[in-house]
């Protein structure tokens, strides 16, 4: 450890973390709302998020509902309406894949007291 006043180096191994979501807003017409009242109430979204299927099934009633799905993040976002035949209007379908890395390696830090930038 480096006291307050004296210059030093030091290095040790460390792993590095990052994420990038990798989010895109999902066209109405890009896929298909489907409310199936045999099921107790459910709608199931299905569509084709960059090369892979995707369905997602959840609950619709007078609250809010998020969906997820394994690897890719899914917010999906809609008003009920026991009139529309998907139980959903102005649904908004936003799809995520988030990717990670772990980088190793050594991390150095240089310590100089007193230097202003």
């Amino acid at each position: 450890m480096v006291e307050e006043g004296n210059s030093g180096n030091m290095t040790a191994n460390t792993n590095a973390y990052s994420a990038y979501l990798d989010c895109q807003a999902v066209s109405p017409s890009e896929y298909s709302a489907t409310y199936d009242p045999s099921i107790r109430g459910f709608t199931t979204i299905q569509m084709n998020d960059r090369g892979c299927q995707v369905s997602q099934r959840f609950a619709v009633a007078n609250s809010t509902a998020i969906g997820s799905d394994y690897s890719r993040i899914g917010i999906f976002s809609g008003l009920y309406s026991e009139s529309a035949s998907s139980k959903l209007v102005n649904l908004s379908v936003i799809s995520c894949i988030p990717s990670y890395w772990r980088t190793y390696g050594s991390l150095a830090i240089s310590l100089r007291p007193n230097v202003s930038n």
